[in-house]
């Protein structure tokens, strides 16, 4: 599957578009790739499923953002 996913062509971003993709992929502090896993967890109280987003750097270990999506 990886194979498949780098035989896409990325297509040309405007300039706006590159620097959110840099602020979102890489870390501020030592510029390297942020490593993004997810999570799922159940909310009792709200009887909901929410997916928790958390980026961190592997070489600084800091925590860059943590996201929740809720799905309904």
């Amino acid at each position: 599957m990886p194979s498949l996913i780098r035989s896409v062509k990325r297509k040309n971003l405007e300039p706006r578009q590159t620097r959110y993709a840099s602020e979102h992929e890489q870390c501020v502090l030592c510029d390297s790739k942020l490593e993004v896993r997810h999570e799922i967890q159940r909310r009792i109280t709200d009887d909901l499923n929410v997916v928790q987003e958390i980026a961190e750097c592997p070489k600084c270990r800091v925590k860059c953002r943590t996201i929740e999506h809720n799905l309904q």
